[in-house]
């Protein structure tokens, strides 16, 4: 992993350069045939890179560059609630009276300029038992960072969380799920291991709360993690109500089929089975 620190930019600057390169030797029809229809070939072959390589960059189960864990592999009925954006003034504090009404326990991927502003809920969320992630400070596009600007992203946060809350976040998830070989890499160094989701609801396209439980229990099973939003990014105009007034259907009817709501930290253990 160390010789790894190109970043995705780079490696899509270089497929689309060997995409131009093959078709300009199909369309000038430069040297034989058989390099001419070479050309095509290559640039074919460039094409299907670069899309396998775009979708190695967001889907959650992708682990192309390294391991990202967006599920457990179990039997068991556990499942993981994580909530992103936060913390947020006015929808935090009402996850978390759900959540303490239910007995469940969750992970909190929280930006770290959001912690800074509201440094007391991130305290909070640590008092009731709920872990800490780390989700960025400015909730950027890593894919677009430099490699400076990356890791002062990770840095800042964990700064931010340990000092508000007395934690030291072991979890990442990257703002979109984006990741490259440099974001793994800068993830690894700091003792943080990716996590991104199983389930997701599309809550933060302000779908009505039946609409974002009804998705989300349709796709949970044994060792599911699922993504709810309890901020929007830096926004403090956010508007997650929808999303808190489905927590009030999702919790009780996957307790009613026997799961137990836990962390990403114990669902996942420190080894075991998971992708």
């Amino acid at each position: 992993m160390d010789g790894l620190f190109w970043r995705m930019e780079d490696l899509a600057g270089w497929l689309t350069a060997l995409i131009v390169l093959g078709l300009i030797l199909e369309y000038k029809g430069w040297g034989e045939k058989r390099l001419r229809h070479g050309g095509l070939v290559l640039a074919g072959l460039a094409c299907v890179a670069l899309m396998g390589t775009f979708a190695c960059t967001i889907l959650p189960e992708a682990d192309f560059f390294h391991t990202v864990c967006s599920q457990k592999g179990t039997s068991d009925k556990l499942v993981a609630l994580t909530f992103d954006d936060g913390p947020d003034a006015v929808f935090t504090p009402q996850v978390l009276q759900i959540l303490h009404e239910y007995g469940v326990t969750a992970t909190f991927f929280l930006l770290g300029q959001n912690v800074e502003r509201y440094p007391e809920l991130a305290a909070c969320l640590a008092q009731e038992g709920h872990q800490l992630g780390n989700h960025t400070f400015r909730h950027s596009d890593l894919l677009k960072s430099s490699r400076e600007e990356l890791e002062e992203e990770l840095d800042h946060t964990n700064q931010a969380i340990f000092a508000a809350a007395g934690v030291k976040p072991t979890v990442f998830r990257p703002p979109h799920g984006f990741r490259d070989a440099a974001v793994l890499h800068a993830v690894n160094q700091r003792g943080m291991r990716i996590i991104d989701w199983s389930v997701m609801s599309w809550d933060w396209e302000r779908i009505n709360a039946e609409t974002i439980a009804r998705r989300t229990l349709e796709q949970v099973k044994p060792g599911a993690i699922i993504l709810l939003h309890d901020g929007e990014g830096l926004s403090s105009k956010a508007d997650r109500s929808q999303t808190v007034a489905a927590l009030r259907r999702i919790i009780p009817e996957l307790q009613a089929q026997g799961y137990h709501f836990v962390t990403v930290e114990t669902l996942l253990g420190r080894s075991g089975e998971a992708r």
